[in-house]
């Protein structure tokens, strides 16, 4: 990130030293489907950047505890609750339709709109417009919905998983090249990925 100057709101100026930031993600949207699945997806990178299970969030740290409780300083990171199985790696799966040395677009959040209850995700990457939806399915795996549009007839389109977790994801449709899935303007206009975890 970029350096930021130290804001004294008494002086009412900048002094001399840096801002820090927090540790935390500064706009992600968590959704709970109970004790199956947990999720966190960052509007910033336009992913999904953790799934856990067992629990939800801690927001004691900046709520307080109990009622009108107290908060602890400037503490704003909730914490976790539960057991951790999936967390981002690497860079965003569209990405893999960049050569390498080529400057990926940066992706930009659209908003999100409600299908049966369920956020569906929507943000532009370069030309496509992509929607994404991420919910348990059965035990101990994550379904992914996606709807990629805005795409050539003619043209494929690359969506690349890290190595770490590709072993674990099964798509219903396109064909797997080593860590990359290759769709068709079709085939992305409605796809799933299944992400198992023990």
């Amino acid at each position: 990130g970029y350096v930021a100057a130290n804001y004294n709101p008494g002086q009412g100026k900048d002094v001399p030293g840096i801002a820090l930031t927090d540790q935390g993600l500064p706009a992600a949207i968590g959704v709970h489907f109970g004790e199956p699945l947990s999720i966190c997806w960052d509007t910033v990178e336009c992913r999904l950047m953790y799934a856990w299970n067992g629990g939800f969030l801690d927001m004691s740290h900046y709520w307080g505890k109990g009622a009108g409780g107290s908060r602890k300083g400037f503490d704003y990171v909730s914490r976790l609750i539960g057991k951790i199985q999936f967390k981002t790696q690497g860079t965003h799966p569209l990405n893999a339709n960049y050569h390498q040395g080529a400057i990926p677009p940066v992706p930009r959040y659209r908003g999100y709109k409600l299908f049966n209850g369920t956020p569906e995700f929507i943000y532009t990457f370069g030309p496509y417009t992509v929607h994404e939806r991420v919910t348990p399915s059965g035990n101990k795996a994550v379904l992914f919905d996606y709807s990629i549009r805005d795409m050539q007839n003619d043209s494929l389109i690359r969506f690349g998983l890290d190595p770490a977790i590709r072993p674990s994801v099964e798509s219903s449709t396109g064909h797997w090249e080593g860590n990359e899935l290759l769709l068709t303007a079709e085939e992305a206009r409605k796809f799933q990925l299944v992400l198992r975890y023990d």
